[in-house]
């Protein structure tokens, strides 16, 4: 049995779960799932982007997803260009696009199938690795004990001697 459906139907459903997409968000392509991409002929006078969406169990082989979004060709680039680099910006994704609209649409759906997922964003315009060494130099931490283990003892004596500022500062970076 082939299982699918067409985007408009799709965003009709998941749109009042799904919340909005910021142009400088990154998406990347779960691991857990294969996207193929299919043109169709002019059947009804426009072409149709055909997303087949693939889920396999490494462990028993199993298939556990099967979904086909019939949507429109001109988001093939875009889409193509996801599957290819595995992530990409929203904004950079809107750049191959004639029809961003459905773009965004199609995203959504995807995001909220877990087919795809956002990338966490930065502290302040940092990249997650700047967000990260300024936690480790706000705790003290030497650049070779950065490496190392939470549970060392090196660390865990370290974060005790500097845990009041260390709090202060963890509660900034997740607000």
């Amino acid at each position: 049995m082939n299982r699918g459906g067409t985007l408009t139907f799709l965003k009709r459903h998941v749109a009042p779960h799904v919340a909005p997409l910021e142009a400088n968000a990154t998406v990347g392509v779960s691991p857990m799932l294969a996207i193929g991409l299919k043109l169709r002929g002019a059947r009804l006078t426009r072409e149709t982007l055909v997303v087949e969406l693939l889920g396999t169990s490494t462990l028993t082989g199993m298939e556990y997803c099967r979904y086909r979004i019939y949507t429109d060709a001109q988001l093939y680039a875009s889409l193509d260009a996801l599957v290819k680099s595995g992530s990409a910006t929203v904004k950079q994704l809107r750049a191959h696009c004639t029809k961003p609209k459905r773009l965004i649409s199609l995203l959504q759906v995807l995001l909220f199938a877990h087919v795809l997922y956002v990338a966490e964003s930065s502290v302040d315009g940092n990249a997650p690795d700047e967000a990260y060494d300024l936690l480790c130099a706000h705790e003290g931490l030497e650049e070779e004990q950065r490496h190392l283990p939470p549970s060392s003892p090196d660390i865990q004596r370290e974060r005790k001697r500097s845990r009041p500022a260390t709090a202060e500062l963890e509660k900034e970076i997740t607000v």
